[in-house]
């Protein structure tokens, strides 16, 4: 399987299920606040679907860009998936944050605190 670790995607570290207020990305790259969800089937229904756009509305409302692809697009063509995120990966510029959560919550979990 190809999963975008060990910076195998344009040299760039991806966490896996990485938590996200709360949420859950199934990849999340700090340096570009990039997050990458792989959907099966059931994201194709409407009830997840919403679920789904109020995760996207989220991130988004954090910085954070979302692309969403299919599960099993990965198998089935992993050179056009590998492709794909680095054609979808936002290109770092000023204002960026370096880390996706607020400062003070930031403070409370004892993680890097996010740059203003």
């Amino acid at each position: 399987m190809v999963a975008p670790q060990n910076r195998g995607v344009g040299g760039l570290k991806f966490r896996r299920q990485y938590p996200i207020g709360r949420y859950s990305v199934d990849f999340f790259c700090f340096e570009r606040n990039f997050a990458l969800e792989l959907d099966g089937s059931v994201h194709s229904q409407p009830t997840q679907a919403r679920l789904d756009k109020a995760k996207d509305a989220y991130l988004a409302s954090r910085g954070i860009r979302v692309l969403r692809v299919a599960n099993g697009w990965v198998i089935e063509d992993p050179e056009g998936f590998i492709e794909k995120i680095k054609a979808s990966v936002p290109s770092p510029g000023p204002g960026r944050r370096d880390h996706p959560l607020p400062r003070e919550r930031a403070r409370r979990n004892g993680t890097p605190e996010a740059v203003p």
